[in-house]
C-alpha cells in the first residue's frame, strides 16, 4: 500500500478523533442547558420539576453515548483496516514465499475486498505486482516476440507488463465496463482491448490510444465477447451482432450477415489473417475465406458440426491447419481445417473450458476450464489414430478459482493462466521427449552429451582434447548450451568448471545425458532470481560462469553428491526437492546435504 493511501487513513482517524471530542463538549453544553428547562417541568402545571429534569438528562445522555460509540466503532474499524493492509503490503514487497502455486485470495469475491493488487507467482515464488487498478483479473495475451503481457479486467482498465523485468509498464483506460478479451497485433507493436461497453480500441505500447475500432454497436446492442486479430484482419465476436471484421488500420469493416445465426461466443484468425473461424450458440463452427482489397471480402471455406451444444473457445495452429474448439460438453475437439474432419476428441475437464492456445509448434495444445485447471495436450499423440492414455501431457493445479485464459509465450517455453482468484501464473512447460539417443554414436574420450532443461536442445560437444585440455572450440559450445535462458545471454565458462564437469560425468559414463538445470545467469536475471527467492546469492557464481546447476540421466542425485563431495573442488549443493546439484569452483563448502 502506498504512503499517500497510509497517510489519508491517518488524517481520517484523526478527523474522528475531533468529532468524538466535538460531541463529548456538545454533550456537556447541554448537560449545563437542560436545568432550567427540567424547573418548568415536563407535563405544566402540577408535574415534579425533579422527575422532568432527570428525564430530559437521561433522554440526551442516552443520545450522545450512542453518538459516542458510534465514532469509536468507526475509528476501531479505519485503524484496524489501516493495520491489516500495511501488512499486507508488507508481505507483498518483501517478496515471500508461497508453497507450490497457492493464491492467498480464495475466491474471487475475496480478492474484489482486498486490496487491488494481481499476483505473479513463478516457479512456486510469490512476486506481487502493486496496485495495478484491476479488481478482477479477466484474459491475458502475450506479445509474438517478447516478455510483454497485456491483463484485462473490471472497472474498464487494462494492464501491460513486462514479465522479463518484473515491471507494470503501462495502464490502459477506456472502456466503461469491463474489458472482455484482449489481443495482440502479429508484429506485437499495438494491443487491443475489447470491452462490455461495445468498444474495440487499439493502443500503442507506449499506453497512447491509437483508434477505436468499434465504437458503438451496429444495432445500438450490448458488447463484444471476442476478439482474434491475424495479419491486417481483426475479427469480433459482438453480441447481439454476430461476427464483424475490421482492418487494423480502421478504414475498414464489415459485419457478416445471415451467415451465423444466434449469438457469436468466439471467433479465432489463422496467423496472416487469410482464414477466420467463428462459432456461437447453434455449436457450429464455420471458417471464412478473408481477403482485404477496397472492402473486406469473405467467403464461407467449411462448416463443421461436431458440439451437441454453443461452442465458447477456438484456437488456430501457428501454421493455420489446425482448429481447436470447446464447448459447453465439456470436451476439446481438434480439426483438419482443409477437410473439416475430426481429429481428435479429448476428455479430461469436468466442467466447461473457458480458453484454449497452441503453442508455437502446435506440439501442444492448453484448455483452461471452469474447474480451475489447465491441461496441457499431446497433440500429435492425440491426432493419431491409436492414440493412448498419455494424450494429456500435464494437468495445472493451483488457482483457487475458474482459469479465464491461457498462452504460450512465443517460444514455446512456458505457459501463462489468469483466474477469478485474482492471480497470474507461470507454469514452465515440460517439452516433448528428447530425441533417442541411438540417433548419436556413443561418445568418444572428451566428449559430453548436454541437454536443456528448458531450451529442450541436445548436443553433443567435445570438451577435453587428446592432451588432456580444455579445448576453446569445446568451451564455446558450451557457452551456448549454458546461455542464460530469458536473454539469451552467454559466457564463457571456467576452464575449471569444464574439467570438473568432464571429470564427474566420465566417472558415471559418458554415454549418460547430462541434463542442465541452470548455468550462466547474466546479472539482470540474477537479479530477478533474488526477488524470487532468498536461496538465490546476489553474487552468485553462475554470473561469472563458474557454476552449473544439473542432473545426470540415471544416476541418483545421492549418490552424484556424494561424489562431487569427495573431490573437494569447489561450492557443492543439494537440492532434493528440484532435482538437481549445484556445483562451483569457488570455495570448498557445502549445503543442503548431509
Amino acid at each position: 500500500m502506498s504512503e499517500e493511501r497510509i497517510a489519508e487513513l491517518e488524517a481520517r482517524v484523526a478527523e474522528l478523533e475531533k468529532e468524538r471530542d466535538a460531541a463529548l463538549a456538545a454533550r456537556d453544553s447541554i448537560m449545563r442547558e437542560v436545568l432550567p428547562v427540567g424547573r418548568l417541568g415536563a407535563s405544566g402545571e402540577g408535574s415534579d420539576p425533579r422527575r422532568g429534569r432527570s428525564t430530559a438528562m437521561l433522554l440526551v445522555t442516552f443520545v450522545l453515548i450512542a453518538i459516542v460509540a458510534l465514532l469509536v466503532w468507526r475509528m476501531a474499524n479505519t485503524a484496524k483496516m489501516l493495520g491489516r493492509r500495511s501488512r499486507a503490503a508488507t508481505r507483498a514487497g518483501s517478496g515471500s514465499s508461497a508453497r507450490g502455486n497457492v493464491s492467498n485470495a480464495s475466491n474471487t469475491h475475496a480478492h474484489r475486498r482486498a486490496s487491488h493488487a494481481v499476483s505473479v507467482f513463478r516457479a512456486g515464488r510469490r512476486a506481487a505486482i502493486p496496485m495495478l487498478g484491476l479488481s478482477y483479473v479477466g484474459p491475458l495475451a502475450l506479445g509474438p516476440r517478447s516478455r510483454l503481457l497485456v491483463v484485462g479486467g473490471a472497472g474498464g482498465r487494462a494492464v501491460i507488463y513486462d514479465l522479463g523485468s518484473d515491471r507494470l509498464l503501462r495502464t490502459l483506460a477506456g472502456h466503461a465496463g469491463a474489458i472482455r478479451d484482449v489481443a495482440f497485433d502479429d508484429a506485437g507493436k499495438h494491443v487491443l482491448t475489447a470491452g462490455a461497453d461495445g468498444k474495440v480500441i487499439l493502443w500503442a505500447l507506449s499506453g497512447a490510444k491509437v483508434r477505436e475500432l468499434r465504437s458503438k454497436p451496429f444495432d445500438g446492442l450490448s458488447g463484444v465477447r471476442d476478439i482474434a486479430v491475424g495479419g491486417e484482419i481483426v475479427a469480433m465476436a459482438a453480441e447481439g451482432d454476430g461476427l464483424e471484421l475490421a482492418t487494423l488500420d480502421g478504414r475498414l469493416r464489415k459485419r457478416v450477415e445471415r451467415s451465423q445465426p444466434g449469438w457469436v461466443r468466439a471467433v479465432a484468425v489463422a496467423r496472416g489473417g487469410k482464414k477466420v473461424a467463428a462459432a456461437g450458440e447453434d455449436g457450429k463452427i464455420r471458417v471464412y475465406g478473408v481477403s482485404v482489397g477496397k472492402d473486406v471480402f469473405y467467403k464461407a471455406s467449411s462448416e463443421i458440426e461436431g458440439h451437441p451444444q454453443w461452442v465458447n473457445a477456438l484456437a488456430f495452429s501457428a501454421k493455420g491447419d489446425l482448429l481447436a474448439s470447446a464447448g459447453f460438453e465439456k470436451r476439446v475437439m481438434i480439426w483438419d481445417v482443409a477437410s473439416g474432419k475430426r481429429r481428435a476428441r479429448l476428455r479430461g475437464h469436468v466442467r466447461r473450458c473457458t480458453a484454449l492456445a497452441f503453442d508455437p509448434s502446435a506440439t501442444l495444445l492448453a484448455s483452461a476450464s471452469l474447474d480451475r485447471t489447465i491441461v496441457l495436450w499431446d497433440v500429435a499423440r492425440a491426432t493419431k489414430p491409436g492414440k493412448d492414455d498419455k494424450v494429456r501431457r500435464a494437468v495445472l493445479r493451483g488457482h483457487r478459482y475458474q482459469v479465464n485464459s491461457v498462452a504460450f509465450d512465443h517460444r514455446g517455453r512456458f505457459a501463462v493462466s489468469s483466474s477469478g482468484d485474482g492471480t497470474v501464473r507461470v507454469w514452465p512447460v515440460a517439452l516433448p521427449p528428447a530425441p533417442s539417443r541411438r540417433l548419436l554414436p556413443r561418445p568418444a574420450k572428451g566428449e559430453l552429451t548436454l541437454r536443456g532443461y528448458t531450451s529442450g536442445e541436445r548436443r553433443r560437444i567435445r570438451v577435453i582434447g587428446d592432451d588432456g585440455k580444455v579445448l576453446p572450440e569445446g568451451r564455446r559450445a558450451l557457452a551456448y548450451v549454458l546461455r542464460s535462458g530469458p536473454d539469451d545471454a552467454s559466457k564463457l565458462p571456467a576452464e575449471k568448471l569444464v574439467a570438473l564437469l568432464y571429470k564427474v560425468v566420465d566417472h558415471f559414463g559418458r554415454w549418460r545425458e547430462v541434463v542442465v538445470i541452470s548455468g550462466y545467469r547474466s546479472p539482470r536475471f540474477n537479479t530477478l532470481r533474488t526477488r524470487q527467492s532468498k536461496q538465490v546469492a546476489k553474487k552468485s557464481r553462475h554470473m561469472r560462469g563458474e557454476a552449473i546447476d544439473f542432473q545426470i540421466e540415471g544416476v541418483s542425485l545421492r549418490k552424484l553428491h556424494r561424489y562431487v563431495k569427495k573431490l573437494k573442488a569447489g561450492g557443492l549443493g543439494l537440492y532434493p526437492d528440484s532435482q538437481f546439484i549445484h556445483m562451483d569452483v569457488g570455495p570448498v563448502r557445502y549445503w543442503g546435504g548431509d
